[in-house]
């Protein structure tokens, strides 16, 4: 198989960066590295160098992009190549947009654009340059409330070709915004939405849908708000670039909290939280980064300087006393200078190094945190495990007294709804969590087979009006042990009566509340039942599911619970039980 071209691969990078496939253009970049690298060509190792650098700042990963930065500035110093150093000072610019430095990008921006333009022919370090660069002064004065600056730069910039054209609609839509113009910021954005998908141009499409979806949320037009900041977030989520993740999950939570949809808004608002911690931190590391970047090439300035001084001072020195003399003073002066620098950036170093030993502490706690929750897991799991046999041996047991005491047709009658529900029991109690719909099917299937054996069967109700049982997700089979034992020792010894079981389900902050109530003999009966029948046991579903609830969110574990609580009449007769249960939930749109 023939060799692919360098020019291929490079132009494969660009395609995969354009289109937000950054696994893809990491492995071509990678690849255009090791070509290089194998040629020893500088020209094609600053065009490695380069693709790298742009990745890693579009990803979020600036402390990365920084160290690619120090790379390109001291190639382009080391081979004196003014078009590569204004490049690199163009690429700082970008980089310093991204860490909201924007003083340090309009400066970089402005070296760059002075060297663009030095001489006759201008360096141009890409078509058009010039045209971009007052694009980029126009996004920067507006992103520092400097309007007028601004739009004096957008005016200048007009491009005409529509590869460009894109680009200008769409940051005039963003200085719209700021401007309070939304309906022109908003006819901006379709346009340059447009051109973008032409050009499948993805990361432009991203930050062009994210922009509609800010604009729709400030005029309250909440489905196109959500519409377009979904879209958006969905692009963000599969490239793995939390910037604009950040932004799509604030717009749907906005969006749902202006709807007073608080479920949904908290749920996309504990995501943005999560988000906005993880882009602040990779900027807090891109900031360290770009002080130690900008004290090195400080560093590097002054020993081209000292360099200087050292020559000038040999030169000195063959011509006058005096000018030797002169140049010596000089030379002391500038070494007590860079000794002063030197220990002021020893001490920055240290500052560095502590930094970094705190981001692994706190790296250590997360993983600690992680391995906890993973051992819930697995004791969870053992718990349903151990659950599971119980249950089915209580249910055989229930069969077992059936057909004895009753005829053939209604025996069968029950062993078929009994192999529906243990069909439905082995689907369900291999997940952590299932939807409450399947929880209460599975319950009212199992109180319908224990009231076929009553001699006078109970009655039971559900009341969970106002949830929605869909989304709703419970541990599996977590309720039916307390239901369980509220008809074997509240109802089943008093079947003089009917019995009645009432289960009430209601949610809150996440914790589902739940009450069951039974008009039978109540504790104390049930414990003077044990002990004239000598059962000293205690429930072995009752103890497993007490477990299991224990287990369900660690992180929770004052809010959940189990509390049995004796009913009385209004003459202060025992009237029955009442079980409350507060269990954790997982809530899915």
């Amino acid at each position: 198989m023939p060799a692919i071209p360098d020019s291929t691969i490079n132009n494969l990078f660009w395609n995969a960066y354009a289109e937000a496939r950054f696994d893809e253009a990491m492995e071509y970049g990678e690849n255009y590295s090791v070509m290089a690298s194998k040629d020893n060509d500088e020209n094609k190792t600053f065009i490695a160098l380069t693709n790298m650098f742009a990745l890693y700042r579009q990803t979020g990963n600036y402390e990365k992009s920084f160290a690619y930065a120090q790379q390109l500035y001291e190639i382009a110093l080391k081979q004196n190549n003014r078009q590569w150093i204004a490049s690199s000072l163009w690429g700082l610019g970008e980089l310093y947009k991204w860490i909201d430095d924007y003083p340090a990008a309009l400066n970089y921006y402005h070296r760059a654009r002075e060297m663009n333009s030095d001489g006759p022919n201008g360096l141009h370090i890409y078509p058009d340059s010039d045209i971009r660069f007052k694009m980029q002064y126009a996004e920067i004065w507006a992103l520092t409330n400097h309007f007028d600056s601004a739009l004096y730069y957008y005016r200048l910039y007009k491009p005409s070709a529509n590869a460009y054209q894109r680009y200008y609609l769409v940051s005039m839509g963003e200085y719209y915004i700021l401007q309070g113009n939304f309906q022109q910021a908003l006819r901006n954005f379709q346009s340059g939405l447009s051109d973008h998908r032409i050009y499948r141009d993805v990361n432009e499409e991203m930050r062009t849908l994210l922009d509609m979806g800010k604009t729709y949320l400030i005029l309250d037009d909440y489905k196109n708000a959500i519409m377009y900041g979904r879209q958006g977030l969905d692009i963000a989520l599969k490239a793995g670039v939390n910037q604009y993740a950040r932004d799509g999950y604030k717009i749907l939570s906005d969006a749902y909290s202006r709807q007073a949809l608080a479920d949904s808004s908290n749920y996309y608002f504990r995501k943005f939280s999560i988000v906005k911690d993880a882009v602040l931190n990779n900027q807090a590391r891109g900031k360290f980064a770009a002080y130690h970047y900008e004290q090195r090439i400080s560093l590097m300035n002054n020993e081209r300087e000292i360099q200087a001084v050292q020559l000038q001072k040999q030169t000195l020195m063959k011509n006058i006393l005096v000018g030797g003399i002169i140049v010596l003073i000089l030379f002391a002066f500038l070494f007590s200078r860079n000794i002063i620098l030197q220990r002021r950036s020893e001490h920055r170093r240290r500052e560095l190094a502590e930094n970094e030993l705190r981001i692994q502490k706190l790296e250590s706690e997360k993983s600690k945190a992680e391995l906890l929750n993973q051992q819930a897991e697995l004791e969870m799991k053992a718990l349903r495990a151990q659950m599971n046999p119980h249950f089915i041996f209580n249910c055989l047991n229930s069969i077992n007294r059936f057909i004895i005491g009753n005829d053939a047709e209604q025996a069968a009658d029950y062993l078929t709804k009994f192999a529906k529900l243990i069909r439905i029991i082995l689907e369900k109690s291999g997940h952590a969590f299932i939807p409450l719909m399947e929880e209460l099917e599975c319950l009212k299937l199992y109180m319908d087979l224990e009231a076929l054996r009553f001699e006078n069967p109970f009655l039971y109700k559900i009341n969970s009006d106002g949830l929605d049982l869909e989304s709703v997700k419970v541990p599996s089979l977590l309720i039916q042990p307390f239901v369980e034992n509220a008809i074997w020792h509240g109802l089943n010894p008093n079947q003089s009566r009917t019995g009645k079981i009432m289960i009430d389900l209601r949610l809150e902050n996440e914790i589902l509340r739940c009450e069951i109530s039974d008009n039978g003999i109540g504790l104390s009966g049930s414990a003077l039942r044990k002990i004239k029948e000598q059962e000293t046991k205690k429930s072995l579903g009752i103890e497993l599911t007490k477990n299991r609830l224990r287990l369900a969110d660690p992180t929770r574990l004052e809010n959940l619970g189990v509390h049995f609580e004796e009913l009385k009449d209004a003459e202060g007769n025992i009237s029955g039980t009442c079980v409350k249960l507060k269990i954790p939930v997982k809530i899915y749109d």
